[in-house]
């Protein structure tokens, strides 16, 4: 239960931090206008890397990778699998707007009804929630230090967040921490690549449960490639 606690708060505060606009800096808005960039291309790759681990020497590992590109009718078709630590597909979902499938190893393939409220397309206006998390702005007012580094390719956005705003505003949105976890550290780091397209990015959040005194620290690491590179968004053979 503990365990389960600790990986909700880490998924809040990454995606938490993604919440409002920023305005006035010069970095803001090209980070801002990074991430529109990247919503706006027409097709992507996205691999996404989570390692969890604690002060014990335990560690877990997931990667998500995400295809996708926007129909002809401005509906997003995309298919994404997720392998565990040993490289292991774990499951997959495909859907094109028209089809919702998902695979679940030892489960095979179960669509979606059509009519079911689990039944959802995306487009630009509503991206699928890798792409969602990745283009959302972020809140200046969390923000308490920023970096720039840039080489001839890409451009590295380093964010130091404020742990107490964050703490604050997760209560202001209902969100109350699990009471054995504090929060000591969340960064943020964020890649624009040479055609001031978003092209990356690696979340940190480290929490200390106060009854044990053990830490878990959180590191997402995103990629993006074939930006407007994807022709073809298939649904893979997977065994029942």
């Amino acid at each position: 239960m503990k365990k389960k606690a600790v990986a909700i708060l880490l998924l809040f505060i990454v995606t938490f931090s993604l919440t409002s606009c920023s305005k006035n800096s010069k970095d803001f808005k090209s980070i801002k206008d990074a991430q529109t960039a990247l919503l706006n291309a027409q097709s992507a790759k996205i691999v996404a890397t989570s390692v969890q681990s604690t002060s014990d020497g335990t560690s877990e590992k997931y990667t998500l990778e995400a295809t996708y590109m926007v129909a002809s009718d401005g509906l997003i078709k995309y298919c994404a699998t997720q392998t565990d630590s040993g490289g292991k597909v774990v499951s997959v979902e495909y859907n094109d707007g028209n089809v919702f499938d998902r695979w679940i190893i030892g489960m095979g393939w179960k669509s979606v009804d059509p009519i079911s409220e689990d039944f959802v397309t995306f487009s630009r206006k509503k991206p699928f929630p890798l792409l969602e998390i990745m283009t959302q702005p972020i809140d200046e007012k969390e923000i308490d230090k920023i970096s720039r580094a840039s080489t001839d390719s890409i451009t590295s956005y380093s964010l130091s967040l404020n742990i107490q705003k964050q703490k604050d505003d997760m209560k202001a949105d209902g969100f109350q921490e699990a009471e054995f976890t504090q929060l000591l550290e969340s960064s943020k780091n964020i890649l624009v690549d040479a055609n001031k397209i978003m092209c990356g990015s690696t979340d940190t959040v480290k929490v200390k449960d106060t009854e044990s005194g053990s830490e878990t620290t959180s590191v997402i690491t995103t990629s993006v490639s074939e930006v407007n590179n994807i022709k073809e968004v298939v649904k893979p053979q997977m065994p029942n």
